[in-house]
């Protein structure tokens, strides 16, 4: 699976938990998200995260401060809610520029970089990334979330093209 997929799943699935700070990074297939168990609001960090459910559960339950290892497995079956969520949601936009999004767009990038190792450090204002290329060289970047924001309009807008071929274009006979 492309890390623009995987990215996007574990971005709902810190959305669902309201994490907004948090460390990511790869683990050969797997992913470990890193974050504090308290969120900017001063509330528990929801059991669903440490159980990777979508479902919202009333009751909220500490977690303990610790990395959770995301598995290739988890993503699959997280995709497979998270569609059957999204159909049943149409009027959701894809331009919203939610974590799940930006991560998504964040993916595509390092995917066209040929990263295949990294770590993210996503806070209230920016995003950092450390990641090493195919070829062996390291690379650091700092992003706004501004920034983020504008590569990732840029990223759906290429997905859309893709998608949606421009009805004026026609073919030579």
């Amino acid at each position: 699976m492309a890390h623009s997929e995987s990215l996007r799943v574990i971005g709902q699935l810190l959305e669902s938990a309201n994490i907004r700070n948090f460390e990511l990074e790869t683990d050969g297939p797997n992913y470990i998200v890193t974050c504090d168990p308290l969120t900017q609001n001063g509330e528990w960090v929801p059991h669903e995260f440490s159980l990777g459910e979508f479902t919202a559960q009333t009751t909220r339950r500490p977690v303990v401060a610790g990395p959770v290892r995301v598995r290739l497995p988890d993503i699959f079956r997280l995709e497979t809610q998270a569609k059957q969520r999204r159909r049943q949601d149409s009027f959701q936009s894809e331009a919203d520029s939610t974590v799940s999004q930006l991560l998504r767009s964040l993916g595509a990038l390092l995917e066209r970089m040929n990263v295949r190792v990294f770590q993210i450090r996503w806070g209230s204002n920016s995003v950092a990334v450390d990641c090493r290329r195919l070829d062996g060289r390291l690379d650091s970047v700092t992003y706004s979330l501004e920034k983020l924001q504008r590569l990732s309009a840029s990223s759906l807008s290429r997905r859309s093209k893709r998608k949606f071929p421009n009805p004026g274009r026609h073919q030579k006979r």
